[in-house]
């Protein structure tokens, strides 16, 4: 599997061994619903302030289920504007990505993972 699936297990458990999370205490993941979907989030301890993840946390929460638009590029243009943010589907380049301090967040449903 080198794609993102619709299929949020697939990816979480694809990203999973991946990255080999159960093994490094630095590479961290977090279960989020965002509105009635279910997602997972990932960042690396120490990339980030504190202050700054809980805000992001704090955003998701607080979208809405009717706000939820059905495509990952939807979500980033009409949810997401303030944030730089992008969306990849190519394994490779989120794992690049991700070890280089972006947070990464799949949402069932989406083909996308969406880089923040």
């Amino acid at each position: 599997m080198n794609r993102v699936s619709v299929n949020l297990q697939e990816n979480i458990d694809y990203f999973n061994k991946r990255m080999a999370l159960d093994q490094n205490f630095d590479l961290i993941t977090r279960s989020i619903r965002i509105g009635d979907k279910r997602g997972q989030f990932y960042f690396i301890d120490g990339m980030c302030k504190d202050e700054v993840m809980q805000k992001i946390l704090e955003f998701f929460i607080e979208i809405k289920t009717d706000d939820i638009p059905n495509s990952p590029s939807d979500f980033v243009k009409e949810l997401m504007p303030a944030l730089e943010m992008a969306l990849e589907s190519d394994f490779e380049q989120i794992e690049k990505n991700y070890l280089s301090g972006v947070f990464c967040l799949f949402l069932e449903g989406y083909d996308q993972c969406i880089l923040i």
